[in-house]
């Protein structure tokens, strides 16, 4: 575009000051009438003649957002990263776009003029803020209340509480993750003084305890003030609402609470009112939009934090418990159950773990000893509902076994010295892992054998058989934990969880090079029962900062990501794994580990609905398969860029890309599974293109090698794809029983996306025949397993079309009414019920 000199612009104005037209200036200046406009519009709005006006951009609403990232990364995030972490705060421009906004940024960064008061805005699955109230008076004495809410889905949580003492927050916490979900990166206070205990230098010294705690869920705990001036706002907004609503003044809404129960209800169902009803600055219900944040947030650890809970305690089968020489009465329905015993000044508060999470369900005066801690029942803390029945299940061994009793009961040194390194398996072992891990020194295979059987006659350590002629061990979590410790005295620590990764990785291997075939069964069933020590490995190897064994373990384990339900969780692993070395290295892409990891996570992608990752990934492992010239290798990157399409909707560039892969059936060991899984997207892609015969020859193509080498997992995805053209061939029954055999392959394999997408599959064709509650019943399940994945049907576009078409197909056919009960019926059903029920309801 050709720019005036200045000289022009002078002689365009003094044209128009002179004829006040536009018109007969610019015939005057020799230009066009709107070229004169242009320049008298700059001058009336106060801008130079030759500066252009800056127009609105889509990257406006996120400019804070950007601006804070570049500050906290000191001007070193990428584009891309910045580009991912809007879009899942709505962004819907392009990554170019993107890219030029944060140019712009670090420079104004780099020059020193970036706002250092920027408006704090919430991200999902970062901040989770909390804290306290004052609540009302009950029998007499002054509650507590824990206000906490997620900054970006405003979802709230109030739970009440006798004190604030660190043992009670983080109670508190620990229901506040398991109500909401998830666990975020950032636990923040309203106020400081609940995790500051001094100053020292200017800076903050937080109490070690709360920071322990946050570190066993996954997450930071700190003050807001530390992160922005503005971020208590909301949290403090919900304490002085919560206040007003709740507790009784002198103009009081409501009378006196009789009881912690009563007042607990109370809290629920303000919780709930507000959680349901649209917020005024999301326009939306908080609850609503935590489904759309639990993707972000991290999974919940299975066991509390019991640091500052107190002494761990049973309670005795006469509803009673002792603590420091002393009996005390526990509320009913929590007889065996494990609970905490901590003293808070001159009161016993008894936590236990219930469905909802930590609670703390009684509470007395300490007596003096040998005196009962209470002659009457104890208060009951919980209402009725929620206080049997939810319990975590009592240890399996003597949980009264103290220190002192074990160390007498483990005389011999060999059985101390074998118990110490038993202690760094997270789960179960079988004895071929004992002698691999324990074994060295004066611990021989050969004697393993007989120590382990007297670990198991004085019960410090469970078996049970687990199939014909083998058994599995295990050991208590308390049993463990005291072992550690001997482990950590003997220095041994480091040598033994390397020797237990070292065994779970070539375990990782075997398993991975006979997946495909006829023992895939006994493989699934093998790892599951080592999921918790696999984790364990994983975790040692990141923690040691040993990216390429994390990178071997993971990619090896991409078909129990991938295949058995635990896409996320693989994900997050191997993203941390390549995280790891992510300096530039050309020699990286020829390491076949690197390659293997990429394709691991790739794939794992795909199933969270991530179809940009699955590209980028894709385009890495096609220039690994071009430097070391693998055909199987190239055919796996056409998988994922191909599935990458699919996702967007590019059904006939999918095809393309699927007809053009290299590679044949059983290539390479270490992507055997690539060249099945092209001929299952190829099917389906042509199927949803209403290419009923090129996609029933090729699932058929697929079927026939799945029968030869006795798989079972592709079998039923095989299943899926002849189910899927049959359908298209107008043969709704036929489509419905292939489908039916489709859930029965992947379920058997605990494979959650396909036993999902086989459910959605029979729903239409059975709807097509004409049943449809049944298939209104079969949505409703399909439905349950979505939900556990993260976006229902993947966000892919032909199978959230089909889904649609399906649930308006039944609603024609029976009704609103109708559909909806059967609909509600199935999600209220537990997702074995219903697979059971597809399973065997003849159709």
């Amino acid at each position: 575009m050709l720019t005036k000199s200045p000289r022009d612009i002078a002689k365009i104005l003094e044209a128009y000051d002179l004829t006040r037209c536009a018109f007969s200036a610019a015939r005057l200046a020799g230009c066009d009438p709107k070229t004169v406009k242009k320049y008298v519009d700059r001058r009336q709005a106060g801008l130079a003649p030759g500066q252009a006006a800056r127009r609105p951009r889509v990257t406006d609403p996120f400019l804070p957002k950007i601006e804070e990232l570049v500050d906290h990364s000191k001007g070193r995030i990428r584009a891309d990263v910045v580009h991912q972490r809007l879009v899942a705060m709505g962004f819907t421009g392009t990554e170019r776009t993107t890219r030029r906004a944060v140019t712009e940024v670090k420079a104004a960064w780099k020059d020193g003029h970036w706002r250092h008061h920027r408006p704090w805005v919430p991200e999902p699955g970062m901040w989770l803020q909390a804290d306290w109230g004052q609540g009302p008076t009950v029998a007499g004495r002054r509650t507590q209340l824990f206000c906490a809410w997620l900054s970006w889905s405003r979802f709230r949580v109030l739970l009440p509480a006798w004190d604030r003492t660190p043992g009670t927050w983080v109670s508190c916490l620990d229901t506040t993750l398991r109500r909401i979900g998830g666990v975020p990166t950032y636990v923040l206070t309203g106020a400081s003084g609940t995790v500051t205990v001094d100053r020292a230098l200017g800076n903050a010294l937080h109490d070690p305890q709360l920071v322990a705690a946050g570190t066993h869920y996954g997450c930071t705990v700190a003050a807001c003030e530390a992160f922005s001036p503005q971020a208590p706002g909301g949290v403090e907004e919900i304490v002085r609402i919560t206040e007003a609503d709740l507790v009784p003044t002198t103009a009081p809404l409501r009378g006196e609470y009789g009881s912690l129960a009563e007042l607990t209800a109370a809290c629920d169902a303000w919780c709930e009112q507000a959680n349901t009803r649209a917020h005024r600055a999301a326009e939306a219900p908080p609850v609503s939009r935590l489904v759309a944040e639990r993707d972000h947030l991290h999974p919940v650890p299975a066991a509390p934090y019991d640091a500052v809970l107190g002494e761990e305690c049973v309670i005795d089968n006469d509803q009673t418990i002792g603590f420091s020489a002393a009996r005390y009465p526990a509320p009913p329905g929590f007889a065996g159950a494990r609970v905490w015993c901590r003293a808070v000044g001159d009161e016993l508060a008894i936590t236990a773990m219930t469905e909802q999470g930590l609670e703390e369900i009684a509470r007395h005066r300490l007596p003096t000893p040998g005196s009962c801690g209470s002659v009457d029942a104890p208060q009951r803390n919980l209402p009725d509902s929620r206080a049997a029945g939810h319990l975590s299940p009592p240890p399996p061994h003597r949980a009264s076994s103290t220190t002192t009793d074990r160390e007498h009961e483990l005389g011999e040194p060999l059985e101390r010295l074998l118990c110490a390194r038993l202690s760094v398996f997270a789960g179960g072992f079988d004895l071929s892992a004992a002698q691999a891990v324990c074994s060295g020194g004066p611990l021989s295979p050969e004697k393993l054998t007989p120590l382990l059987d007297a670990l198991v006659a004085k019960s410090i350590v469970g078996r049970r058989a687990d199939g014909p002629g083998s058994m599995r061990y295990d050991m208590q979590d308390t049993v463990r934990e005291q072992c550690g410790q001997w482990l950590e005295d003997l220095g041994e620590v480091s040598a033994t969880r390397r020797r237990h990764r070292d065994f779970h990785l070539d375990l990782a291997h075997r398993a991975d090079a006979e997946w495909m075939g006829p023992v895939q069964v006994y493989w699934y069933e093998r790892m599951a029962a080592e999921h918790a020590n696999l984790r364990a490995a994983l975790e040692f190897c990141l923690s040691e900062g040993d990216g390429s064994t994390a990178l071997e373990m993971g990619g090896a384990l991409w078909f129990f990501w991938f295949g058995c339900g635990h896409a996320r969780e693989g994900y997050r692993y191997l993203q941390r794994a390549l995280d790891l070395g992510h300096e530039p290295d050309p020699r990286r892409c020829a390491d076949p580990r690197y390659a293997k990891a990429l394709w691991a996570c790739g794939i794992t992608a795909i199933q969270q609905g991530d179809g940009k990752a699955s590209s980028r990934l894709g385009a890495q492992l096609r220039k690994a398969a071009h430097d070391t010239g693998s055909p199987d290798m190239l055919a796996a990157a056409s998988y994922l860029q191909g599935s990458s399409l699919r996702m967007r909707g590019a059904l006939a560039r999918a095809v393309e890309v699927f007809a053009v892969a290299p590679g044949s059936p059983g290539g390479e060991g270490s992507y055997e599974a690539a060249w099945p899984l092209l001929r299952l997207a190829r099917s389906a892609a042509h199927a949803r293109l209403g290419e009923a015969g090129p996609a029933l020859a090729t699932a058929q193509d697929l079927g026939r090698y799945c029968t030869e080498i006795g798989d079972t997992w592709m079998g039923g995805w095989a299943h899926y794809a002849r189910a899927l053209a049959t359908l298209e061939l107008g043969r709704p029954d036929e489509a419905a029983a292939l489908a039916r055999s489709a859930v029965e392959g992947t379920a058997r394999l605990n494979d959650s996306f396909g036993c999902a997408a086989a459910l959605d599959l029979k729903a239409s064709a059975i709807a097509a025949a004409g049943r449809g509650k049944r298939a209104a019943h079969l949505l409703g399940t399909g439905q349950q397993i979505w939900q556990t994945l993260g976006r229902p049907q993947m966000g892919m576009p032909q199978l959230v079309a089909a889904r649609m078409a399906t649930e308006l197909r039944i609603r024609h056919h029976i009704g609103d009414t109708a559909y909806q009960t059967e609909y509600r019926a199935a999600l209220e059903t537990d997702t074995e019920t219903g697979i059971a029920q597809c399973l065997t309801d003849g159709v």
